[in-house]
């Protein structure tokens, strides 16, 4: 995997201008619902340049493999800084009947997804935001364990303290960073409120230039893997 901080040096102050780019992303650039070949994505894009597409999104095969544990075939695969026209550039996918719409913080039990390639200090991640105005950046270069012998990595940001003590969930003003007594997810619950409800998830990878691959995104009991798999895990 390689990893980066050359484009934005200092956490907070990553997520905070990779909260900027979101906040731009959709409005600008998206496409209709489905042109990711899932009906529960909906794929936005930096603007073209000079006619050519700046960043890419879509499913494809993966070079040495799916993600461990994944349960379909393909993963999503995103490219940024594609166009030398355009040097800064951003792809994602805002997530659709998530059934974590309307949830409050303290009822997750569990956000994770995998990712192969290009890590950045705030990119990619899932974007989440929150009924009191707060957006969360769930990067996955802060909660990441390796998957070896493979070169995917895992983000579980739900994770115990034993199972990832470095875990660190951002806001735009603190994070919340795992240790002995608790969880970065249950630090998050307790500073922002148990009964805060989510609004909306988006993944977004708005730093490059590179590939990341990114598979078997789990949000509590939905798996979504590959271009056509969303279903209940009970």
């Amino acid at each position: 995997m390689t990893r980066t901080r050359l484009i934005r040096p200092l956490a907070v102050a990553a997520v905070v201008t990779a909260g900027l780019a979101l906040a731009i992303a959709p409005s600008t650039a998206h496409d209709p619902a489905g042109t990711v070949n899932d009906p529960h994505l909906e794929k936005f894009t930096s603007a073209p340049a000079n006619g050519d597409a700046t960043a890419l999104i879509g499913y494809a095969d993966v070079a040495g493999g799916d993600a461990p544990g994944s349960p379909a075939p393909k993963a999503l695969r995103i490219e940024t800084n594609a166009n030398v026209a355009e040097p800064y550039s951003y792809a994602g996918a805002a997530i659709r009947k998530s059934g974590m719409e309307g949830k409050a913080l303290g009822d997750v039990n569990r956000i994770s997804f995998k990712t192969k390639g290009y890590s950045g200090a705030g990119a990619p991640r899932l974007s989440m935001t929150l009924s009191n105005g707060t957006t969360v950046y769930l990067s996955s270069y802060y909660c990441s364990t390796d998957l070896a012998p493979t070169a995917w990595h895992k983000a579980t940001f739900t994770a115990s303290y034993a199972a990832d003590p470095t875990c660190t969930i951002y806001t735009p003003t603190t994070g919340y960073t795992s240790d002995a007594d608790s969880s970065a997810w249950d630090k998050l619950v307790a500073g922002e409120g148990p009964g805060v409800e989510i609004r909306q998830i988006e993944l977004v990878q708005d730093e490059g230039p590179g590939i990341v691959w990114v598979d078997d995104v789990r949000l509590d009991g939905l798996v979504f893997a590959g271009p056509t798999m969303w279903k209940h895990n009970h």
